[in-house]
């Protein structure tokens, strides 16, 4: 006899195995999809975040040169504004020294003419040969006659302005008779004794009070003309 139940049991099984087998193959597919679909998306995020950091990488590229070009234009701007600084003090100085006052000897008046008596009088007449007015100005001045007598001091002056043009004729001294005696005067009629004069002149600008303009002169007296020949030197 064949055993009916046991060959119904078997093809039971094979069924059951069949089917769990025809079951379990889209998990499978669903499962390696799924892997599949991760790593691609992985992929892109990867991929996406190497586009950003080049991106990046280029941002910041473009802002350090955007720094270089903007340190060299304030660099630039720096010696532009120096050079100009520069520009506008050499024409400021170039300005003072055109127009700035300067004061002079215009010309030394002797009262007697060629011929020097007890009775003549000396005067120092200042004139300024600038285009702006001097101020503050101070006038030294002495005449000496070798070493024959003590130097003879001129008159005070109160320090003064004078106008750009203008002269200022107050520099007078004494009579020479209250100072020299008659031989000193003989002998420097005669040539044999020298009449000197040194005038000091110090004065302010009108562009810089803190700056003393300073001119020297000396020059001695030319019996044969009656007036003195004087040399002046500006030394400030």
């Amino acid at each position: 006899m064949i055993d009916q139940g046991g060959a119904k049991a078997t093809a039971i099984d094979q069924q059951q195995a069949s089917g769990a087998r025809d079951s379990s193959a889209p998990s499978k597919r669903w499962s390696i999809a799924a892997t599949v679909l991760n790593l691609f998306f992985t992929a892109c995020l990867v991929w996406l975040m190497f586009l950003q950091w080049r991106a990046m990488q280029e941002q910041a590229k473009h802002m350090k040169d955007g720094l270089a070009k903007t340190g060299d234009a304030v660099k630039a701007a720096q010696e532009s504004a120096d050079a100009a600084t520069v520009s506008a003090n050499t024409a400021k100085r170039a300005l003072e020294t055109l127009e700035r006052a300067d004061v002079l000897i215009e010309k030394v008046i002797v009262s007697s003419g060629s011929v020097i008596g007890d009775d003549t009088e000396i005067t120092v007449v200042l004139k300024n040969y600038g285009r702006t007015r001097a101020t503050n100005v101070n006038c030294s001045c002495s005449l000496s006659v070798g070493m024959q007598c003590s130097p003879v001091i001129g008159p005070y002056v109160v320090p003064m302005t004078i106008g750009a043009g203008a002269t200022y004729d107050g520099v007078r001294f004494e009579p020479l008779g209250y100072s020299l005696d008659a031989d000193t005067i003989n002998g420097i009629n005669g040539g044999h004794l020298e009449l000197q004069l040194t005038v000091g002149i110090a004065y302010d600008n009108v562009f810089d009070s803190t700056k003393i303009h300073r001119t020297n002169c000396d020059g001695s007296f030319q019996p044969d003309t009656g007036t003195f020949r004087m040399r002046q030197t500006v030394v400030a």
